[in-house]
Parts: structure tokens; sequence; C-alpha cells
């Protein structure tokens, strides 16, 4: 067998530690020289073995933005796939998230929404996706979703379109880390549909009591959004003035005042639900 063949056949499998041996024997691993064939990163996004496409993007410099002759990009080997920690790592890594093949216009978030790759999917158009996109059938995300029964992602992806964007997810919480899908991390967080951003109590000169204030939501309100999480911190120490609860409950907005780990997985389920759902989450006491 050819070293070639050897190499292709480890990253079809997601072999990190054949690949690296033939690696360590001087041999070129990132197949890039033939536009016609896919590369060894566009195998392992499809094989989707996170650590393998990490050790290719950052040993070997593999290129997450390298097309094959159709415009195949290794984003869209993940998407497909639904691997949806592959992709968010190629995003990471400057990989773009609207490129389309040639001529079948699919753009990754046609890829993983053809399949129903709820994960994948919201990291997509967490990660800035353009849900208007059409392929070569004319077809939106929402469309391709459609055509395949997958209607519930099909009724996020066409809310979504709406203007109902889905919000960033939690996929890391930690004392004095709150780490999003996007590769962002805050200390304590604001999050809403569509977007997310540092929550610095020093704008509104917030502290633990009397606790959250008008000011702190007004910005999540801007969002539309239709339920709000208020977390307590992870001691239950930050306080939220009784008014305030009170005034946003009045606007019909509803209101969840929960400890922050409880916070941060309600706002995770109430993402996944496709609802508009903005969050305070203070990460320590």
């Amino acid at each position: 067998m050819s070293s070639i063949e050897e190499v292709r056949n480890a990253a079809i499998r997601g072999d990190l530690s054949a690949l690296a041996a033939i690696h360590a024997q001087g041999v070129d691993v990132l197949g890039a020289a033939d536009p016609e064939e896919l590369t060894t990163l566009h195998l392992a996004c499809a094989s989707g073995n996170l650590d393998l496409v990490a050790w290719l993007v950052r040993v070997c410099h593999a290129d997450p933005h390298c097309a094959r002759q159709n415009n195949f990009f290794p984003i869209h080997a993940a998407a497909m796939q639904g691997h949806a920690e592959v992709v968010r790592h190629l995003l990471t890594a400057g990989a773009a998230p609207n490129v389309q093949t040639n001529p079948q216009g699919y753009a990754p978030l046609h890829s993983s929404a053809w399949a129903g790759h709820v994960e994948t999917v919201h990291v997509l158009v967490a990660a800035g996706a353009d849900r208007t996109l059409r392929n070569y059938r004319g077809e939106t995300p929402a469309e391709t979703a459609r055509r395949q029964n997958h209607h519930a992602l099909a009724a996020q992806l066409d809310e979504a379109t709406k203007g109902l964007c889905l919000g960033p997810r939690v996929s890391e919480f930690s004392w004095g880390s709150v780490g999003l899908d996007t590769g962002e991390v805050f200390k304590d967080a604001k999050l809403w549909p569509g977007g997310a951003r540092a929550w610095d109590w020093r704008e509104t000169g917030t502290r633990h009591v009397p606790g959250i204030q008008m000011a702190d939501v007004e910005e999540l309100l801007e969002h539309d959004c239709e339920v709000l999480i208020l977390s307590r911190g992870q001691q239950l120490v930050l306080e939220t003035q009784p008014d305030v609860i009170a005034a946003l409950r009045a606007t019909g907005v509803e209101v969840l005042y929960l400890e922050s780990k409880d916070a941060v997985k309600m706002y995770n389920e109430l993402v996944a639900a496709g609802r508009r759902v903005g969050a305070l989450i203070h990460s320590t006491c």
C-alpha cells in the first residue's frame, strides 16, 4: 500500500495515531496537491475525530479554508455528517460559514439541514450562517430541511429567517467562565437571539445587593425576547430587585430567576426549542 493510500485510510478511520506515525516518517500527510481529490482535512472532518482535525490544523498547518474543484470545503464535510464540535473548531480556525459548492450551491447550513443535524445547524447559525442562501434548487436551508421531512428544524430556520434568531449556546460553564459555541468566553454574559457580549457590571453600577436592575436587562428587551433568564450566581448571592421582575412580567415577558448552573441548562434547552430567550449569566458567587 502506498503512503498516499495509508494517509487517506487513516484519515477516513479518524486514526490520529496512524497518521501521526506516518507524519513522523517525513511523509506529507496533507494530500492537497490534486484539486479533484479530497484533502486529508476533508476526510478527517467527515470522520468526526476532533483531535485529528485539531492536530492537522495545528501541527500540519492544514488550511481550514481549502476548497476542492467544486468548491467543497472541509466545513461542508463536517456539516454533512453532523459533527458539530468539528464545525465549531473549523470556524474558530478561520473557516467561513457561508461558502457554497459550485454548481450545487450548497452552503454548510444546507448540508446540515438536509441531514437534520440540529446541533450543527445551531453552531452554524450562531456563527453567522446566512439562512437566506439558496442552492441550485432555489431552496433556503429551511426548505432543504423540509424536503427531507425535518419539519421541526425547518420551522426553527424559518423563524430565524424572519428575525427570530437562535441564540448562541453555552458550551462550557465553570467558575469565572461562560464559554459559547461561537468560541467566545466571558466572565459574565449577556445572551440574546442572535448574539452575546460580556455583561460588565461597571456599566450600570450593579452589585450583588440590591442586584440586577432594569438597566441590565434593557438591552435584552431590545431584542424582543419572550423569555428572560436572570441568574442568581453559583452561591445564590446575586439578587434581583423585586420591582424589576414585576416590571418585566407586566410587559408579558416570562421571567425565570435561577441558580446559575440551572440558568445555563434552561437557557440551552430553550434555545434548542427555538424560543426567543435572553439571559444574564453570572458565573461566580
